[in-house]
Formats: structure tokens, C-alpha cells, sequence
């Protein structure tokens, strides 16, 4: 993972090693992207590398902030 975020750039918090907050939040694959609102809602979870439905993700962002 951590070879992952340093090829592509990534500049946003990455979670690694934590195998508890994956189990919280069903995570299975890595990246998984979750979204959670200021309540502590689950907006959106996305699993894959190459998502389709990225450009949800930052509109979901908008939405929230």
C-alpha cells in the first residue's frame, strides 16, 4: 500500500495496519475508499483501484462540506 500511495501521488490520509477499523467498516480489499459524513454515516464505499465511481466520491464530498 504504502508503494502504492508514493507511485500515484496520494496526498490525503492514508490507515494502515488496522485491522479493527476494516472489520468496523467492512473493508475486505485495499483501497477501499469509505465517506463518512459529520454524523458518523457511511456515504459511500468503493473498492477498487480504478473506480468508475470516483467522480461520485468527490461529488459527495461537495455535498457534505
Amino acid at each position: 500500500m504504502v508503494d502504492y500511495v508514493t507511485r500515484n501521488n496520494i496526498t490525503f490520509d492514508m490507515l494502515y495496519f488496522a485491522d479493527d477499523v476494516f472489520a468496523a467498516y467492512g473493508v475486505n480489499f485495499e483501497p477501499t475508499y469509505v465517506l463518512i459524513d459529520q454524523i458518523g454515516q457511511i456515504r459511500l464505499r468503493e473498492s477498487d483501484y480504478y473506480s468508475p465511481r470516483m467522480s461520485e466520491l468527490v461529488d459527495k464530498i461537495k455535498e457534505l462540506l
